[in-house]
Parts: C-alpha cells; structure tokens; sequence
C-alpha cells in the first residue's frame, strides 16, 4: 500500500503544478502502489539503475523484463522482433504501422459515435470489436457515470478476461474501483446483475466476493492504508 510519506509527496507535486485547484487528501478516490523492475547492473541504490529493458531468449521461453509504460510500444515491436524467425506468420515488421489489422470501423460508427470511444474499443479489442458489440444491448453502451468505460465492457471482461474475483473485474479489467467514487459502490448492484449471470455466483457467493474487495481496498488501494 501507498506510505503516508509517499501520499504527501505526490500531493505536494500536484499542489505545486495546480496551486489553484486546492487539492487535499480527502479528495483523493483511490490509491495504487506498486513494484517495478529493473535490470541489476550491479548499483548499490536501485533508484540509479536503468530503466531500459530487455529480452531473453532461451529454450523456447521468450523473457522481457524492465522497461516503462511509456516504452510499451518498442518492446512488443522488439518481441516481434524476437518471435519473427520462429512464428511464420510474421511477415514483415514495420515500425510506424499498426502492430494488429484493425477492422472495419463502419460498423462500430452505427453503434458508438463518440470519436475517442471508437478508438479506444478499436484499440483494445481489435478484430473482437464485432463479438464484443454482439454481446451487449444498446443500454450498456453508455457511459458508466463519469468513466470513459462502458457497461458493455464489464460484460465483455465477465465473460472473456478470465475473472475470477471481483477485485479482478473492478481493479484490473475495468479499474472502475480506482476510477469511481466509493471505489464503484455506487453501481455495485448493476455490476452484480451481469456478473451474477455471466459468472454463475449465487448470492452467498456475491457475498463473499463484495467482503473480499472491501477488505483488499481498505488494505491496499485507500489512503486508510497508509495511517496504519
């Protein structure tokens, strides 16, 4: 969990680029702390080390390891890289084109006319976008209150992105946990009506998963952690 250290430290930066917005820690909706790696070259302080990455190659098992967020794109073009002598359905690898076809957006326009929506379902989903709109009425395409994320997409992550927890659909796949107010308890029993169905939880089984993500919130993703 974020340090109470950590938190005014970040809250000093946001003050300092954003006087005027007074921002206080109860304005805070939610947390997130994490570990990242990084190649050991030997340095006494891991701060002073490298962020580059790196790939490795051995008996079949293709490693990357290291690198930023920021980087995401170089390291899957270095994996094709990689990949291209050994998956003959790698052509050619271009740095400046799409690393996947996408489909045809006509379709997605009769459905979705927000611009920045389109680009991020095409984005994300790919040649799946056609299955992923199948699967939703047009009542879930909406907005989920003041997220970018759509109702379908809660669906669409119930019944294809392996979810096996709750804390897995609202932190991971959505991160409506991170992104609502109340971590998305305001629209608790609207998820609980998809996933119920496309999970197949009972209720003593919803149950237990709801505990389950207070009890990981409160520990980990809140700055009620951090007074502990």
């Amino acid at each position: 969990s974020i340090s109470q250290s950590e938190a005014q430290y970040l809250m000093d930066a946001v003050n300092f680029t954003f006087p005027s917005l007074g921002i206080k820690m109860d304005d805070v909706q939610s947390t997130f702390s994490g570990i990242r790696t990084v190649i050991d070259t030997g340095k006494k302080d891991p701060s002073k080390e490298s962020r580059e990455h790196i790939c490795c190659y051995e008996d079949g098992l293709l490693t990357v390891t290291g690198g930023k967020l920021t980087t995401f794109r170089l390291i899957a073009l270095e994996t094709l890289q990689f990949l291209k002598k050994r998956l003959t359905k790698i052509n050619s690898i271009d740095p400046r084109a799409p690393l996947l076809e996408q489909p045809d957006e006509v379709f997605l326009k009769g459905s979705i006319h927000d611009k920045s929506t389109q680009t991020k379902l095409l984005g994300r989903h790919g040649k799946d976008i056609e299955s992923f709109l199948a699967f939703a009425d047009q009542s879930e395409l909406e907005f989920i209150k003041s997220t970018p994320n759509l109702w379908a997409e809660i669906r669409w992550a119930a019944r294809k992105e392996a979810i096996v927890h709750l804390d897995d659909l609202l932190l991971r796949r959505v991160r409506l946990g991170l992104l609502l107010p109340c971590h998305g308890f305001s629209v608790i029993e609207r998820i609980r009506k998809i996933v119920q169905v496309e999970l197949g939880w009972n209720d003593e089984r919803w149950a237990e998963e709801v505990l389950k993500y207070k009890n990981l919130l409160d520990k980990s993703y809140s700055l009620k952690a951090s007074h502990i």
